[in-house]
């Protein structure tokens, strides 16, 4: 009896020792999981995100267009979508210096961003200093709304250097596909740079919208 109890008690000791060694391993496992997960997650973010502004790449851009774009069609809804281009970037650079000149453009990327209220709407650095905007779900007349609401914005702001403060404009153009459209993909994105080349040309510090 002895022995008996000594061999039981040894079996429920083994038995106790490995459930607590799996539940251990149990808790490793799920860790590391989180961990992969929200490494994945930072990996995935930062290859969608421009480094400098922090809004997407045009990478992502061009992706989540697509998308939106091929599901306005099937739905015969509206879409739009947004180019702004900060006005004499260039003379920005010149007099004032690069380091302001990537200033001006982190803080024209957060006004954009502010001027958008929905989870679907996206702001993207299209390459230097334009920017562009996907607008799902969005009507010509909703999409001049904000791109003037955006356009003013950064003529409102003040940016400051050396003591000082700098004022600089954007010029936007803006196309807008409703379910009557047939055009393609880069048509729709071709009418938005001319435009965007319109405003421009026209004087700078506008909106231009197309006549579709």
């Amino acid at each position: 009896n002895l022995e008996k109890r000594e061999r039981d008690q040894a079996k429920n000791e083994l038995i106790e020792m490995q459930r607590t060694t799996n539940e251990k391993l149990d808790r490793l496992v799920k860790e590391r999981t989180r961990e992969l997960e929200k490494s994945n997650h930072r990996l995935r973010e930062i290859s969608e995100t421009d480094g400098l502004t922090q809004v997407y790449n045009r990478r992502f851009f061009d992706e989540a267009f697509t998308k939106e774009y091929r599901r306005t069609k099937r739905s015969r809804g509206s879409i739009s979508v947004l180019l702004v281009d900060v006005d004499h970037f260039k003379q920005v650079n010149d007099n004032y210096g690069h380091q302001f000149g990537d200033e001006c453009l982190v803080e024209t990327a957060k006004i954009m961003q502010n001027c958008i209220s929905r989870p679907s709407d996206i702001v993207a650095r299209y390459g230097g200093e334009e920017f562009v905007i996907l607008l799902p779900e969005t009507d010509r007349e909703g999409a001049i709304n904000i791109a003037e609401n955006i356009r003013e914005s950064i003529e409102r702001n003040q940016f400051y250097h050396n003591g000082g403060s700098v004022s600089v404009t954007a010029s936007v153009g803006l196309c807008t596909i409703s379910e009557n459209s047939e055009i393609t993909e880069q048509t729709f994105l071709k009418m938005a740079d001319d435009c965007l080349y319109r405003a421009k040309q026209t004087g700078r510090n506008r909106v231009v919208a197309s006549n579709l």
